[in-house]
């Protein structure tokens, strides 16, 4: 096989056993086996374990999953249908990249730059949800009081979710996805309501 290719399929059988297994754990020759050549083979591409680590993180990215949510400004409907839209959206990115993430949590365990990288990539998805929560509140929307509240409810609902589902997949991702949409957002937007007065 020409080795384009086969670098190509060294990668793949390594992006498989690095995301189930991890990193410490996934080795050279299980590699090798999975991609049908020996370990020789494998060594001529990658003259480490740790370089094929980092060609399987530059060969998958991309690196910035969530640079593009919530990135199209708020809604021309209310505060509540942004904030639907932005989980849904990151919610959908999650499940569409997981093998590539647990990769990418894997690199960042082993690399501060690649943490901070991935920690800013968060950071710009909580700034989408709380310009959402501010938008709420100057709408009338939303208590501001419970707008700090409310992003901290959301974060451990998702993580949970996220978590949830990487353990347990779900039969049906689509499913699944807009009933916990659904819930939380009627739990969280309910009590950020005000409280309507005589």
């Amino acid at each position: 096989m020409r080795d384009p290719r086969r670098r190509k399929q060294l990668l793949q059988a390594a992006l498989g056993r690095f995301s189930t297994e991890g990193y410490e754990a996934a080795t050279t020759r299980s590699i090798a086996t999975d991609a049908g050549v020996t370990e020789t083979v494998l060594f001529r591409h990658f003259p480490t374990k740790h370089d094929l680590f980092l060609a399987v993180v530059r060969e998958f990215g991309p690196r910035e999953l969530f640079r593009e949510i919530g990135s199209g400004g708020q809604s021309e409907g209310s505060a509540i249908e942004a904030l639907r839209g932005l989980v849904t959206e990151y919610l959908d990115t999650t499940w569409e990249h997981r093998t590539w993430l647990r990769v990418l949590f894997q690199e960042a365990g082993r690399d501060p730059e690649a943490a901070e990288a991935l920690a800013g990539q968060y950071r710009g998805v909580g700034q989408a949800l709380e310009a959402i929560l501010r938008d709420g509140v100057a709408r009338g929307e939303f208590r501001e009081a419970l707008a700090g509240p409310a992003m901290q409810i959301i974060a451990l609902a998702v993580r949970g979710f996220v978590a949830r589902c990487a353990a347990r997949p779900p039969e049906d991702w689509s499913t699944a996805r807009d009933e916990f949409v659904s819930n939380l957002t009627s739990v969280v937007v309910e009590g950020l309501r005000p409280a309507k007065t005589a």
